[in-house]
């Protein structure tokens, strides 16, 4: 197989290597070393646009502004998410913790268990920075 990219669209063409498919390669084409073609297969991000002179991915100052903006929103999504979770285990390990307690059936290491806990879910509900998610201790 080998491959030819259009210089006009940036479209990349596999043909045959024996020649049957040559009649379909136009002027606007050019062949692609392996290397390249490798290099056109690792897209990098939608901002990216493939330089045919260079044979490389390229992104523009404009461009790469937009995907660091979209990696910091993706960072704080997956804060929130991760936040989320340990708020939902923080209340599930309170639950029985706080059935003991109110029964008078708790030990003396379930109580402190339990402050913990409940200063950690406090913790976890007035937080506000992606890289500073509290930790239990």
């Amino acid at each position: 197989m080998k491959h030819f990219i259009n210089v006009e669209t940036t479209e990349v063409f596999g043909f045959e290597s024996d020649g049957s498919q040559d009649m379909l390669i136009t002027d606007d084409m050019i062949e692609m070393t392996k290397d390249q073609f490798l290099a056109y297969q690792q897209y990098p991000s939608k901002y990216h646009k493939f330089n045919v002179n260079t044979m490389q991915w390229e992104i523009s100052k404009s461009a790469k502004v937009r995907l660091d903006e979209e990696l910091a929103d993706s960072d704080k999504d997956l804060a929130l998410q991760r936040v989320a979770t340990l708020r939902a285990e923080c209340d599930r390990d309170i639950l029985p913790l706080q059935d003991a307690v109110d029964l008078d059936e708790a030990t003396p290491e379930e109580v402190e268990r339990l402050k913990d806990l409940k200063r950690f879910r406090i913790a976890l509900n007035r937080w506000e920075h992606p890289e500073e998610i509290p930790k239990l201790d």
